[in-house]
């Protein structure tokens, strides 16, 4: 997946300064076909696997660690999904992420979430995919609202907002998958 070109002409956003981020994510399936998930419980939102590629490492070797480290697991790579390119104006961020099918190889280690993973509960869930797209579907019908917020006291509306803008992104992958 080669980037040719990013191009956004908008005159509100000429003369800001956007961070970019490039992040590998996984559509794990295991022998039995299942969708790995991470539910950050405390937040209340699922996730791909996968996070930011570091400076130096390949998107498949970043793919690789992401897998390892957030499902337990040792991956063959066995297909493209696609790449979607977010940007998100409330935190001046374009985020792109690249996104393979992907096996289980062997037996499931244990994880080693990141601080950041551990402080909202993180834990990897199996789905078919028919389950893991109409979790997708009904987080995105969640509102940021005062009662939402005495649910998930540690999150503001940016918060939520990123979750929101990951979980278009989940649930666009997904259903790019299922229609393959």
């Amino acid at each position: 997946m080669k980037v040719v070109a990013e191009i956004c002409i908008d005159p509100e956003n000429e003369n800001k300064v956007y961070k970019l981020r490039r992040t590998a994510r996984a559509i794990v399936l295991d022998d039995r076909g299942k969708v790995a998930l991470i539910n950050e419980t405390l937040a209340g939102f699922h996730l791909l696997p996968g996070g930011g590629i570091d400076a130096g490492e390949t998107i498949i070797g970043a793919l690789h660690r992401e897998v390892l480290e957030e499902v337990g697991a040792k991956i063959e790579v066995i297909g493209e999904v696609g790449m979607t390119i977010e940007q998100r104006n409330f935190e001046q961020y374009i985020l792109i992420s690249y996104c393979y099918l992907t096996r289980v190889l062997g037996e499931l280690h244990d994880v080693c979430f990141t601080d950041s993973e551990k402080s909202v509960n993180a834990m990897v869930e199996w789905h078919n995919l028919e389950e893991a797209i109409r979790i997708f579907e009904s987080q995105m019908k969640r509102k940021f609202t005062k009662e939402w917020l005495k649910l998930n006291p540690k999150f503001d509306e940016i918060e939520f907002q990123k979750y929101k803008s990951s979980i278009v992104r989940e649930l666009a992958l997904l259903k790019e998958y299922k229609n393959k």
